[in-house]
């Protein structure tokens, strides 16, 4: 069975730190973020989230972003929701 949870993940404080790694820091907030509600350390970030968070380059990542989280084999995948 597989389970899909839809989350906002704001980036405030990220955008507050250094300009040349937001985008980074971005990546490493939405992992977190699964990490803390999902109670798991086995996080996957999918190619096209990844991509929509680095999209405008490193100094300028999206606000706030939607992720569709799934769970399959204890393994959970974030995606970029529709």
């Amino acid at each position: 069975m597989t389970e899909k949870t839809i989350y906002t993940i704001p980036f405030r404080d990220t955008l507050k730190g250094p300009r040349s790694k937001s985008a980074k820091q971005c990546v490493k907030k939405v992992r977190e973020f699964i990490e803390k509600s999902k109670k798991t350390k086995n996080v996957k970030i999918d190619g096209a989230l990844n991509n929509a968070l680095w999209f405008r380059g490193i100094s300028k990542p999206p606000r706030s972003i939607r992720v569709e989280v799934s769970e399959a084999d204890g393994s959970f995948t974030a995606s970029l929701a529709k």
